[in-house]
């Protein structure tokens, strides 16, 4: 029997604005054979999504989304399966890749503080917000009260002009190698996130696959043309690498339904790599 799978999506404990049960529970809704919550550095809504797939029989895997730096840019690698004694360790890596994410935003916020006047540091530092349907970026999410910022995109522009990359994070490399010491399939997260309409080119993917990537997500909101996948999957099959996929799904924040684009065990063969 042919299943359905989605193997990428945010919940609260990272920029997503969906409770665990919630997203879980969508899968469900769609008709998923198979689904992993894979949060921005943190493991903390893994159990419950697991506790709420096993009663509607959906099959899992735990998972991350570990935020990692490469030629200076914010580049995410997929860890699946690792085992439940390895979740202190995993933990503790996101622990240190949100850090990383809070001392570049802090450094953004400041830097900006000095642009306009509406951006004030310790308003920033005090700063809280409910997750649940709103999701996102803290510090996006703090600019959207000043007024100079509505959307992500503006948020987007107002950053670019400051010259802050994304050194902050360990490097993708190291990412990569962490993950497979704790266990983990690594797969390289939507790889044309900055190649839109395009492809990441064989040189970039090489590299990676010289760091040890062991997939490639090779159907997502960012390569999901038949041509982009045929491209990525082509590669896998070539080099022995999962063929994956995944939503990017935040909950109703953003567009990305869960299931889309529509991906499937004839389609990826991620679910026989991690044998569930």
């Amino acid at each position: 029997m042919t299943r359905r799978l989605d193997m990428h999506m945010h919940t609260v404990a990272s920029d997503g604005s969906l409770y665990a049960y919630e997203m879980a529970e969508a899968c469900a809704d769609e008709g998923l054979g198979a689904a992993c919550v894979a949060d921005h550095d943190s493991t903390a809504s893994i159990p419950e999504f697991r506790e709420v797939l096993a009663r509607h029989g959906i099959a899992t895997a735990n998972a991350i989304e570990l935020t990692s730096s490469f030629e200076g840019k914010e580049l995410h690698i997929l860890g699946y399966g690792f085992d439940d004694s390895r979740m202190d360790e995993v933990e503790a890596f996101g622990a240190r890749c949100r850090k990383a994410r809070e001392d570049r935003d802090g450094l953004i916020i400041h830097l900006l503080s000095q642009k306009y006047p509406e951006v004030d540091e310790t308003a920033y530092a005090a700063f809280s917000y409910d997750r649940h349907l709103r999701g996102g970026n803290r510090a996006a999410q703090y600019l959207y009260t000043t007024g100079i910022a509505s959307r992500h995109s503006e948020y987007v522009l107002l950053k670019k002009p400051l010259g802050v990359d994304d050194s902050f994070f360990p490097s993708s490399e190291e990412t990569v190698a962490f993950l497979r010491s704790v266990g983990a399939l690594t797969v390289l997260a939507h790889p044309s996130y900055y190649f839109r309409g395009s492809v990441m080119d064989r040189e970039r993917l090489d590299t990676f696959i010289g760091y040890g990537i062991q997939g490639i997500e090779c159907l997502s909101p960012y390569n999901p043309e038949r041509e982009q996948y045929e491209y990525y999957r082509d590669i896998c099959r070539a080099r022995g690498l999962a063929v994956s996929a995944g939503s990017d799904s935040h909950g109703p924040v953003m567009t990305r339904r869960i299931g889309v684009p529509y991906a499937d065990d004839t389609l990826c063969d991620i679910l026989e790599r991690l044998e569930i």
